[in-house]
């Protein structure tokens, strides 16, 4: 009886390496698409199953080789995993009293990403309230949306806007001060070198030493 109202998850404390997940206590390899033959005009995708304990195992299939990029949906769908599914909506869902229908984003863990998902909650004070440009409404009230103006940081850090989590929209992001970034702790990628405590392609960093030489030329002759 215990048991049944209190089921363990197994892989909450087994940390799999790349590749692999998982299952009821083991790590066992993810499932691809090598070696899985289609037929024509199909492709092998990685189709989720779904599980009560994220993330769950994908299963190869064989669908039609169509992307949303070749597809044009008719009004009142979308394209999801190259095919034409019916938009998200909150038509047809009753809420009880004090509640209110929102489309709620699922977690992610894989591409492509669930389609958001019609849920009830409490009556948001922000429902059928507009601000004006350059203002938000919080909790009912249309205030200024954040930025770093007037924020002031510590010696050697700078003030950006961190993206925050929140249940319900919108999510305004939050002043946040960190370490300025330099050469010394960027590491570009190959191709690339850190100039100003930016990454730029090679050779424009000798580009400015190459229109000075030019310059000297034309000067001369």
């Amino acid at each position: 009886w215990f048991d049944l109202l209190h089921t363990v998850d197994k892989c909450e404390a087994i940390y799999c390496s790349e590749d692999f997940i998982c299952i009821n206590g083991e790590c066992v390899p993810q499932p691809t698409c090598d070696n899985v033959v289609c037929g024509e005009d199909e492709a092998c995708r990685l189709d989720v199953v779904h599980c009560s304990n994220p993330p769950c195992l994908r299963v190869p299939i064989c669908r039609s080789n169509l992307t949303c990029e070749m597809l044009q949906c008719v009004p009142g769908t979308v394209c999801h995993d190259g095919e034409c599914v019916p938009e998200p909506s909150c038509e047809g869902v009753i809420c009880g009293p004090r509640q209110e229908c929102f489309l709620e984003d699922p977690p992610c863990f894989g591409t492509p990403c669930p389609l958001a998902v019609p849920i009830c909650g409490p009556v948001s004070r922000c429902s059928g309230v507009r601000c004006r440009e350059g203002f938000v409404c919080i909790d009912g009230y249309c205030v200024a949306e954040p930025n770093c103006d007037g924020i002031q940081c510590p010696s050697g850090e700078e003030c950006y806007l961190k993206e925050v989590f929140c249940v319900r929209d919108p999510c305004p992001p939050l002043p946040t001060c960190h370490p300025v970034l330099t050469c010394d702790m960027i590491g570009c990628i190959p191709g690339y070198v850190c100039e100003d405590n930016v990454c730029v392609p090679e050779h424009q960093e000798k580009l400015p030493e190459l229109l000075e030489l030019i310059t000297v030329l034309v000067t001369v002759l």
